[in-house]
């Protein structure tokens, strides 16, 4: 979405819904920037699923050490399921993992 796309949208609520109005009158407009690419978010968030915040990253930390900061899923999708689970992935996760860069791959 681009700026005005977004300007527009906020004018259509304001003009639709009073109590909208009243709320993003007091609200910022977001300031987040889209990333280029969600493949590590993405990875992590498999990694850290249903795990202590302080398990996911020790995880994850060993992850993106082996396959370094720019984690591709070229890389991910060669490597072993067995592999993967000696940073400490569960079995699903790893296959997760592993066929979640492989569809990537397929696009």
């Amino acid at each position: 979405m681009n700026s005005l796309e977004i300007r527009n949208g906020i004018n259509h609520l304001n003009d639709s819904d009073p109590v909208l109005k009243r709320i993003i009158s007091h609200a910022q407009l977001c300031s987040l920037k889209p990333r280029k690419n969600y493949y590590p978010s993405l990875i992590q968030s498999i990694i850290s699923q249903q795990l202590s915040v302080k398990a996911g990253e020790s995880i994850y930390k060993q992850f993106s050490a082996y396959f370094g900061k720019n984690v591709s899923p070229v890389h991910v999708a060669a490597t072993p399921v067995e592999k993967l689970r000696e940073f400490g992935l569960s079995n699903a996760k790893a296959i997760y993992v592993k066929d979640l860069s492989e569809k990537i791959l397929s696009n």
